[in-house]
């Protein structure tokens, strides 16, 4: 069995964007369910957002400034002392980018939108022009908060002092921090620009380079720097998304090196060379983050690629079962995800809504057994994270139906329930040996 696994429940930023009475996934609210004391028995972790665009709306103004800060402000202090109270384990990211930071602020909707920097927003190049056609009114692009801010995620940045100020007034109750959410997936820009006056050309990666993965190495340095003068959280980096979209680079930046999703540049390998060009050196205090979709919902073991390549680069964060640990901090079974996985088994045709929940819930069950044990995808893995409770229908992983629809509890809430943790004493670097 793997020294550890620690169990964790993401919550979502839904109360800090919108901080209104009963709002779905609000830890205050969670926490008087009739099904949560049995998920707070096996579970020790939550995952709290800190929405850096609802906190702090003015620019040159503190956090919680004007009425709507002040509220997204005491929604999240709120939060934080109920999860401590209950003896929670707290993990903090800071998310999103005010328009006031990134040179977007006071494009209007419309035209000014959706036409800025379409190449790094819009996926594919065929998919804007059809919806300037009209024949995708339903298309979807990146939103202006997941830019980068303009004067970067230095120490002196704005990124730099709200992250100073976030471990100011949260570090003490915090067990972990983590420096960012998905940045090769819901950050734009991934990439540098292509030199050309050909519109459908800028959707292409001839000349450029990656973007991101310097910008996510300065973010861990800035978050080194204050957390020196911090005895308290871990911290963690960088909560990868596992996509396998391999064909929108300008988009979605593969992870790592894997037999599910070829890229030529991928973004774990370039963010690595990045911190060894600025000699950064992890210590125990720093775990790797990922998320863990794709190998909960179809099986995979993309865990197992990620773990080799941070051995072969001489990543030196903390270690468990005989080379890097790991952290999931977001992962889940989505019901959508059981049509496709289910349909040979089920001579071909779809499964039924019905059918959908209860394959979420056995497999939900298959990926905590299989990371109960330190081979394979389980090894060195030292948490698995659940997103959410409720359903968010834009992202169906829930354990319980979406709040507005009645919030029935899934088979996926009695699977994940069900299975305890394992967290054993933990050892210093000194004294750490593989485990049997």
């Amino acid at each position: 069995m793997s020294t550890y696994l620690r169990k964790c429940i993401d919550i979502a930023p839904t109360a800090v964007i919108t901080p209104v009475p009963m709002v779905a996934n609000d830890y205050r609210s969670l926490r008087q369910a009739a099904w949560w004391p049995a998920l707070r028995a096996t579970t020790s972790h939550l995952r709290l957002w800190a929405d850096w665009p609802s906190l702090q709306r003015v620019a040159g103004e503190a956090p919680g400034f004007g009425i709507q800060a002040a509220d997204s402000l005491a929604s999240l202090d709120a939060q934080v002392d109920a999860a401590v109270a209950d003896g929670l384990k707290l993990i903090m990211l800071p998310y999103r980018y005010p328009r006031w930071a990134n040179g977007t602020e006071g494009i209007p909707p419309g035209p000014s939108d959706y036409d800025f920097e379409p190449w790094d927003r819009h996926a594919r190049y065929a998919q804007y022009l059809a919806f300037l056609a009209g024949d995708r009114p339903n298309q979807t692009w990146k939103d202006f908060k997941y830019r980068m801010p303009s004067d970067g995620f230095g120490p002196d940045s704005q990124w730099g002092r709200f992250v100073a100020w976030l471990w100011e007034r949260y570090a003490d109750q915090l067990a972990a921090f983590e420096v960012v959410n998905e940045p090769n997936l819901q950050i734009w820009p991934q990439r540098s620009p292509v030199e050309t006056d050909e519109l459908g050309a800028r959707w292409g990666t001839a000349g450029t380079h990656l973007v991101i993965t310097p910008a996510v190495a300065e973010m861990m340095l800035t978050v080194d720097s204050i957390a020196r003068a911090h005895p308290g959280p871990l911290l963690l980096a960088p909560s990868t998304s596992d996509s396998d979209t391999a064909d929108v680079p300008r988009s979605t930046t593969i992870s790592h090196r894997n037999p599910y999703a070829a890229s030529s540049d991928p973004f774990v390998e370039s963010l690595l060379g990045q911190l060894d060009q600025r000699g950064f050196v992890a210590d125990d205090r720093w775990i790797w983050s990922f998320h863990n979709y794709a190998d909960i919902e179809r099986k995979q073991q993309h865990v197992v690629y990620l773990r080799r390549v941070l051995a072969e680069r001489g990543w030196a964060g903390r270690r468990l079962d005989g080379g890097p640990e790991l952290w999931s901090t977001e992962g889940g079974c989505r019901i959508n995800a059981m049509i496709t996985r289910f349909r040979p088994a089920l001579g071909g045709r779809d499964a039924t809504a019905d059918e959908q929940r209860v394959y979420q819930g056995q497999v939900l069950a298959e990926a905590i057994a299989r990371h109960h044990y330190a081979k394979g995808a389980g090894a060195g893995i030292g948490m698995l994270t659940q997103y959410t409770t409720y359903a968010d229908l834009n992202f169906n992983s829930g354990l319980l139906e979406a709040a507005g629809q009645g919030g029935a509890g899934r088979p996926a809430l009695t699977a994940w329930s069900a299975v305890p943790e394992y967290i054993a004493a933990p050892m210093q670097r000194a004294a750490w040996r593989p485990q049997p």
